[in-house]
């Protein structure tokens, strides 16, 4: 019997929009986590928990045949901030990656682009 896995464990989201990034993700991990996490009415995503160098990951997507795109992407997102309270997000003071933040944080005087 698999045991049920606990939301509050895991640290980091892995989302996977796209089938084949799902299976890259499950891929890289050190270990896949043996169980399940409960599931809650309306919430038809799929969560994978593991590690990666010592991290307890979740890799979230949803099930094939799924219709994705930028909308599908955001709600999954919503889903996941909502069902794995310690995963950083903005309350959290993750650093913006907007470009502005990076020109004002350098410590270089150089950035380079790939164009």
């Amino acid at each position: 019997m698999s045991k049920v896995l606990d939301f509050d464990e895991y640290t980091i989201a892995w989302v996977a929009v796209l089938p084949i990034e799902a299976e890259a993700a499950l891929g890289m991990l050190d270990k896949k986590h043996d169980g399940y996490f409960e599931t809650v009415r309306g919430d038809d995503y799929i969560y994978i928990g593991g590690e990666l160098n010592g991290h307890k990951i979740v890799v979230a997507t949803w099930p094939a045949g799924q219709n994705y795109g930028p909308g599908a992407a955001a709600a999954l997102v919503n889903q996941v901030k909502a069902r794995f309270p310690n995963i950083p997000s903005a309350p959290h003071k993750i650093p913006s990656l907007h470009p502005a933040y990076y020109s004002a944080h350098s410590t270089s005087s150089s950035v380079h682009d790939a164009s």
